[in-house]
């Protein structure tokens, strides 16, 4: 990412020449080695650093177009064609300008920068996510979400993994080594239903549906980074790929997640402490401050993370889940709204941003053949199909994870209704009948299994991860297992390169056909209140 310029209005002032006068020795404060004229740019301001402002401005309306038409969209009650849609749309827009003016600096200020999504775009969509959920639907429903988030997660990236190996050992797509076709599994296993969500507000799904749909969003996020991040600790020419070192990796993968998740929880319930000693809500126009510190926490609990190399995606949820949890009571009711609508207002527009990146990364990145940055090797369309397909069938663990659950659930409900029975009161009988309904009608059924499996959306967190490692050159080595070679960028396309090309075709054609026929799909499978 370029770097702007410090003080650009010093860049219109005189210089010491043409005042008359120029100091012959350097000023007190300089040192030895330094020359203050280096620290300030007074040439005029060159082509190159205009169509870098050019671009931030385009940018900016481009977030604005974005969620003005998606709001038109949504007033006239059009959903085949969702926000996210839109945004991928004024992205291509905004890349296909770079691509006619054959702009390079363009291009550069808008190709896809994972450091920058991961620490300033995914930060506040997932803080906002735990701090605005409904926390007694997603604690009522805490059993599904973490089998749905851990387990499908793990599941889906060993079967989506599999499959790209064995498509590629077979000849039917792009040949992966076995770790890099793992590494894309848990990638590519990271769903990003904002889409989906966005349309059951709308359309009213129940509480239920929604809490794990939500909950195993958020989560799975955090569950894929972690997972990825994990299984690329083995790309070494060293590497002991064993039983022994799997363990290892296994625990490894529990520690960072449970670390980062303590450290949000703590940061969550010391805000919580704080606001309660402080006694804000009591006192009059402290609504500012108030603001302030609900800022302080979930930042300083990712970055915290991130410093003790855990997740700071993890912590910044568990922080968010806590704060909603502890410290929004302890809140003035004017700290409380502005504090979700302020949350909710950065979600939006980072979510905005990442739907244009997505639109840019076709032209900023080699994706597809034919412009600036074509691929000499070409484009992998047989890798991005059996990938989404070996997707749809990885998500299949929701038809066998969610029956788990209710058994569990009504194993645990009878349990319940025994011990309200054997407490002999006179109405115990009622109650314990009245507690197995309830819980009866809580189950997830078939059609709500049938739900999440199509909400799996992939979207700005898989492609993040992917380019990060293809601008690491993670899996830069062409040729056999056993032979690997450098890759010639010339006539091949690297297997980092392959992966991050299949991981934006998928994201761009689930987001587009899978997130538009969310509202036909929901009424169908009879999962809205509305009906």
């Amino acid at each position: 990412a370029r770097r702007h310029r410090r003080w650009p209005h010093l860049e219109r002032m005189p210089n010491a020449d043409s005042l008359g006068w120029a100091p012959t020795a350097p000023p007190p404060c300089a040192f030895a080695g330094h020359d203050p004229e280096q620290e300030i740019d007074l040439k005029p301001e060159s082509s190159e650093e205009a169509t870098h402002r050019w671009t931030v401005t385009l940018g900016i309306l481009g977030i604005a177009a974005t969620m003005v038409s998606g709001e038109l969209l949504k007033r006239r009650g059009i959903f085949r064609i969702p926000e996210a849609v839109i945004g991928l749309l004024v992205g291509v827009a905004a890349g296909g300008l770079s691509e006619m003016f054959e702009s390079q600096t363009m291009a550069e200020d808008e190709s896809f920068d994972d450091e920058f999504f991961m620490v300033w775009l995914l930060p506040p969509i997932i803080f906002a996510a735990g701090y605005n959920m409904n926390v007694p639907a997603f604690f009522d429903n805490l059993g599904p979400t973490m089998l749905l988030a851990f387990g499908g997660t793990v599941l889906s990236a060993a079967v989506v993994g599999a499959c790209v190996y064995l498509a590629g050992q077979l000849g039917l797509a792009y040949r992966l080594s076995l770790l890099a076709s793992f590494f894309f599994g848990s990638l590519i296993s990271a769903t990003d239903p904002v889409t989906v969500l966005a349309i059951f507000k709308v359309i009213g799904v129940r509480d239920d549906i929604f809490a794990v749909i939500f909950g195993e969003s958020v989560l799975n996020d955090a569950v894929a980074i972690v997972l990825a991040r994990t299984i690329l600790s083995f790309n070494t020419p060293d590497a002991d790929i064993s039983l022994l070192t799997c363990l290892q990796a296994a625990t490894v993968f529990c520690s960072i997640f449970l670390g980062s998740m303590l450290i949000g929880s703590l940061g969550g319930t010391l805000s919580a402490l704080l606001f309660k000693g402080l006694g804000l809500a009591r006192v009059d126009d402290k609504v500012p401050l108030e603001a302030a510190l609900c800022f302080a926490f979930p930042w300083s609990c990712y970055y915290a993370a991130e410093a003790l190399e855990l997740s700071g995606i993890v912590a910044i949820l568990f922080c968010g889940i806590a704060m909603a949890t502890y410290a929004r009571p302890n809140l003035s009711s004017h700290a409380r709204t502005l504090t979700t609508e302020l949350f909710e207002t950065l979600a939006a527009i980072a979510e905005a941003f990442v739907f244009n990146y997505l639109g840019m990364a076709f032209f900023t990145f080699p994706i597809l053949s034919g412009g600036q940055q074509s691929p000499a090797g070409g484009t992998v369309w047989r890798l991005a199909l059996v990938t989404m397909l070996a997707c749809f069938v990885g998500r299949l663990h929701a038809f066998l994870l969610l029956p788990l659950t209710n058994a569990l659930r009504m194993r645990s409900a009878r349990r319940t209704a025994r011990e309200l029975v054997a407490a002999a009161e006179s109405d115990a009988q009622h109650r314990a009948t009245s507690y197995l309904e309830a819980a009866q009608r809580s189950l997830l059924s078939t059609a709500h299994a049938f739900v999440v499996w199509f909400s799996g959306l992939r979207g700005g967190v898989a492609f993040a991860i992917a380019a990060a490692a293809y601008g690491d050159h993670a899996f830069s080595q062409c040729g056999d297992e056993g032979e690997p070679r450098p890759c010639d960028p010339a006539v091949e396309i690297s297997p980092d390169l392959a992966i991050l090309q299949a991981t934006l075709l998928i994201a761009v054609f689930t987001i587009v056909f899978f997130g538009g026929a969310i509202k036909v799909v929901a009424p169908v499978r009879e999962i809205s209140w509305s009906l």
